[in-house]
């Protein structure tokens, strides 16, 4: 038998076939350390060389090292309890209506969470996690970064991305998973994102954003090496004590530590990993102990106190780009006053009088509030307009949220392909044939169909198969329905403000009118959003009409009042109307 003789793989040869300044142009981003060689024991020496062990000392005395030997670490705070400042050369270093803007921002996250929470158990929302007893350290912290920091989130930092930017509609409009939010309604509540404010979205897995974090920063040494008018910028990542159990947190710091990665990484010790107290999860002194065996600089600080977490996130900041970048750990000790998710009852494995005694004793709402009272720029009077303002605009954002419409169900295959494999197509039939058989019991999302190039009281005589036709009330210079679809475009230029109620009528047979919110966006023109099978009119159907020998600034319209009907008695209704402009009767 022939012996096949296999040919060299010519990788080696184009490796060296590369330009040389190609291979060393850069310097090697990770910090020079000494060989073993280098660094071998002389005679008479009285300290360890070993590659593992450099600076240890030699000793003749058996003893092994016990967790009792070191002291817990301090917890570094700037005011107690009762905000009275007990860091003498603490300098406030806001004004005082910054600081005011700081604690809305955690009376935000503070009424939200509650509301939400309430929306869920009254099946509103299908999930949510609060984030109480945590607002000082979520918004303490991101308030000292830089808008061009990246950030990592676990799924308890609403009060991140409140600081960031994240406006209540971005809330809101997420956890209602509708058209309008980021995530186009794929993910579960509370998983917020979002690329303009470099923050990566949450992921449900605990602790496989810390990796990512490190190797994030990782990246972002490299290219400041390549590019060194590049501006300097850290990587944050923000996990629990529960997610410090995870074997992802070990590798992330010691990837961060042996390459000099820029994270700061912000664990937020609350006592419990769901129903897992402290004590049953680890016997070391906490998590800070961890960040100093692995070689990175470590603090421990009140999270329940924002000047002490400014202060401290502030500092690591600038400790992280030094000398090319280093990983920095702080721990910030607080009490999860929540139960774990609306999954949970907490109850159960803790004492209700437990919680409530956090509630009173240590809230860092009610210790930044003492803070500014005690400086003489907060009181009763202003803290019941916050509460109340800060109120009204979650439930009105939560209220137009709920109202709008779920994503087109073609959402759910796009962004992935530039087009539909013939597999996602079957799929995307699939469903749509399902939703067609259970209508009842489905939501309906929007459905964007082209505009009808016809009279439109014709169209709602012979619909197209699965559509339908919003009917708009009033009259102005673009013609939407009261939920904010667009339903035509006014030929003539006129103006007036589109004030109608919405109701719901199937197709097939007269029915009682039902009517639904309204509410009033402006969406592109030429497209129609609806609902397989639906008509959508006034109960006294009032056309807004305009015939085209009229002044500007004039107009008329029609009302008949019409207790219930079908769609050809809908259409004859608005046909006997001077001049109706829907659809498409351009």
């Amino acid at each position: 038998m022939k012996t096949r003789i296999i040919p060299k793989s010519p990788l080696r040869r184009v490796s060296q076939s590369l330009p040389r300044t190609i291979r060393s142009s850069y310097p090697d981003p990770i910090v020079s350390a000494r060989c073993a060689s280098s660094v071998s024991q002389r005679p008479g020496s009285n300290y360890v060389s070993f590659p593992g062990a450099v600076k240890s000392a030699f000793t003749s005395d058996l003893k092994f090292t016990l967790p009792s030997d070191h002291p817990a670490l301090p917890t570094y705070r700037v005011v107690d309890q009762d905000g009275n400042i007990v860091d003498r050369s603490f300098t406030q270093d806001l004004g005082d209506e910054e600081v005011i803007q700081l604690y809305r921002k955690m009376l935000l996250i503070s009424i939200m969470d509650v509301i939400m929470f309430d929306a869920q158990r009254q099946g509103r929302l299908s999930f949510y996690m609060v984030s109480a007893g945590e607002e000082a350290l979520s918004i303490g912290s991101a308030s000292v970064l830089d808008k061009q920091d990246v950030i990592f989130c676990q799924y308890r930092e609403q009060g991140v991305f409140a600081q960031r930017g994240f406006t209540l509609h971005d809330f809101m409009n997420q956890l209602f998973a509708n058209r309008l939010d980021n995530g186009r309604g794929r993910n579960m509540p509370v998983h917020y994102g979002s690329k303009e404010l470099n923050i990566h979205t949450v992921s449900s897995p605990l602790a496989t954003q810390i990796p990512q974090a490190a190797g994030a920063a990782y990246g972002l040494k490299i290219q400041r090496i390549i590019d060194p008018s590049l501006p300097p910028r850290v990587v944050a990542v923000y996990f629990g004590e529960g997610a410090a159990s995870e074997g992802d947190f070990h590798a992330a710091l010691n990837i961060a530590a042996t390459r000099s990665c820029p994270v700061i990484f912000i664990c937020r010790n609350n006592g419990y990993a769901i129903s897992t107290p402290t004590l049953d999860q680890y016997r070391g002194d906490g998590i800070a102990s961890r960040g100093i065996g692995y070689g990175i600089d470590t603090i421990r600080v009140d999270g329940n106190d924002i000047w002490a977490v400014r202060e401290a996130t502030k500092k690591a900041r600038e400790m992280a780009l030094q000398d090319g970048g280093k990983p920095i750990l702080i721990e910030a000790m607080s009490y999860r006053v929540s139960h774990h998710s609306t999954s949970d009852d907490s109850f159960a494995y803790r004492a209700r009088v437990e919680v409530e005694d956090w509630k009173r004793r240590d809230n860092p709402l009610s210790r930044l509030r003492k803070y500014m009272e005690a400086k003489g720029f907060w009181d009763e009077a202003k803290e019941k307009e916050a509460r109340e303002s800060t109120r009204r605009d979650v439930l009105k954002a939560f209220s137009q949220a709920e109202r709008e419409k779920k994503p087109p169900i073609r959402a759910m295959f796009e962004d992935v392909y530039e087009e539909l494999t013939p597999e996602l197509q079957a799929q995307m039939k699939e469903l749509r044939d399902h939703l067609e058989r259970y209508p009842d019991e489905m939501p309906r999302p929007a459905v964007e169909l082209p505009c009808i190039k016809a009279s439109w009281y014709e169209w709602v005589l012979h619909p197209p198969k699965d559509t339908y036709l919003q009917i708009l009330v009033g009259v102005g210079r673009d013609q939407y329905d009261a939920s904010g679809v667009a339903i035509g475009l006014t030929p003539l230029d006129f103006q007036g403000p589109v004030e109608s109620k919405r109701f719901i009528m199937p197709l097939e047979a007269p029915a009682p009118l039902i009517p639904s919110p309204s509410s009033q966006r402006r969406l592109p023109h030429g497209v129609i959003h609806g609902r397989p099978k639906t008509i959508c009119c006034e109960s006294a159907l009032s056309i807004g009409t305009r015939p085209r020998s009229h002044s500007a600034t004039a107009s008329t319209s029609t009302s008949v009042s019409i207790p219930s009907f079908s769609a050809a008695a809908a259409a004859a209704a608005a046909a006997s109307s001077a001049t109706a402009y829907a659809v498409a009767n351009k």
